[in-house]
């Protein structure tokens, strides 16, 4: 006997559709579970955008029921991501069939609110499942667990929950990356060879099986901060001298600035393109503006897309790559300044003697050094628009294994 969930006796005649080829304008049909079509129109394979998982999101069998998902598929995670988190669910609850029951029929009810409302659909049935353990796991620690108590416990869960399907994916990109770049630093010479051969190793390994630590589940906490991201609408800044001082653009804007520092550890390669965007072949600003790129590498990349260009138009000094005026021993601004700098801290005369330091992004110092204040939150929305429309681009990552000069060079070394 087939799964019902999958038996197309049991369909209804919404179980089969048709969608237009985005290829070529053609009719494809598609049944519920389809994976993906190709059209005989162009010869284009197509996704299934409307692919019902069904009882499938849940059950023990269903990657044999539906096989290996496409990988473009996979990548369309916000669709994804419920399907992923019920599976999840079923693996918690194992063979409690009333409660899988149970949370299913409440998935239904969210997903019906969530058409109505035009909202997210994947984030809304993942909020209904999660929520739903946080009361099972409640119940078990508290006889009569208060709201409270649910969503503490439901946080918990879903922060394990999530981080288990989505936590690895970046890490993994980023230690790949950075297997090609201390090959890299071998070949170019870089001490101690051996210290780096042993980590490349170890990262091999690791790659070779992903595993990430998890909290255990009575874990403790000493506090608990939440901060919704929604309610902040504009930059905030660290004020002089204390890092500690933090406050909204807005309580500080129209501060005069004598000069700005874009650099430090805190820096990646796409502040310095936003920086330069902001810029935009600026002349004769009235900052004295500091550049200096964390590594050589992000300072290669810059000349070559050009951006070093925008700062010498602007008259910045660019420095040599590494902590320059954020080490304080380095360079210095002048006497008594008053700075913006994108640096880790703001500590009495550590960019220099007497001077008076706002902590902030390259976006904003970028900002600050066209107008020679601080602007207002008006001033820099408007500025920074131009971000915008290139952001993917601007802040794209230096993957050193998708450059070929770096992957190239990194063939060479064992």
């Amino acid at each position: 006997m087939k799964c019902p969930g999958q038996d197309m006796q049991f369909w209804n005649e919404s179980a089969i559709y048709e969608e237009t080829c985005p290829k070529c304008g053609r009719t494809v049909e598609f049944y519920k579970d389809d994976t993906n079509r190709k059209c005989s129109g162009c010869g284009h394979r197509m996704v299934n955008p409307r692919l019902d998982f069904g009882c499938a999101a849940y059950c023990q069998f269903a990657e044999q029921c539906l096989g290996t998902l496409p990988e473009e598929f996979v990548g369309q995670q916000d669709n994804l991501l419920k399907d992923r988190v019920a599976v999840e669910v079923k693996r918690y609850l194992k063979s409690d069939f009333r409660r899988i029951g149970h949370i299913m029929r409440v998935a239904q009810q969210a997903e019906k609110i969530a058409r109505d409302e035009g909202a997210n659909l994947g984030v809304t049935l993942c909020a209904a499942y999660l929520l739903e353990l946080g009361e099972i796991e409640a119940a078990g620690r508290h006889a009569s667990p208060t709201a409270d108590q649910i969503i503490d416990a439901g946080q918990r869960l879903a922060a394990a929950i999530l981080g288990r399907l989505a936590a690895k994916e970046p890490i993994i990109e980023y230690l790949k990356s950075n297997v090609v770049l201390m090959k890299n630093m071998i070949a170019d010479g870089y001490q101690d060879a051996k210290t780096l051969q042993r980590r490349i190793e170890k990262v091999e390994a690791w790659l070779a099986k992903p595993e990430l630590l998890e909290a255990d589940k009575d874990a403790e906490y000493a506090a608990v901060i939440e901060i919704d991201l929604a309610d902040i609408k504009e930059p905030i800044v660290c004020c002089p001298n204390d890092p500690d001082d933090a406050k909204f653009l807005s309580e500080v804007a129209g501060t005069k600035i004598d000069e700005a520092f874009i650099g430090s550890c805190m820096t990646n390669i796409g502040h310095f393109r936003a920086a330069a965007t902001v810029l935009g072949g600026a002349r004769d600003i009235p900052v004295k503006l500091w550049v200096a790129p964390p590594t050589k590498m992000d300072a290669s990349e810059l000349m070559k897309e050009g951006h070093y260009a925008a700062f010498g138009s602007a008259g910045a000094r660019t420095e040599m790559p590494g902590c320059s005026l954020c080490m304080g021993n380095q360079a210095q601004v002048r006497e008594g300044a008053t700075v913006i700098s994108t640096s880790t801290r703001n500590f009495p005369n550590r960019l220099g003697k007497n001077t008076n330091v706002f902590l902030g992004s390259a976006e904003l110092a970028a900002v600050a050094s066209k107008l020679g204040k601080l602007p207002t939150k008006e001033e820099y929305l408007a500025a920074t628009g131009v971000i915008t429309a290139k952001a993917d681009q601007i802040y794209k990552y230096m993957n050193f294994d998708q450059i070929e000069e770096y992957a190239e060079v990194a063939k060479t070394v064992a």
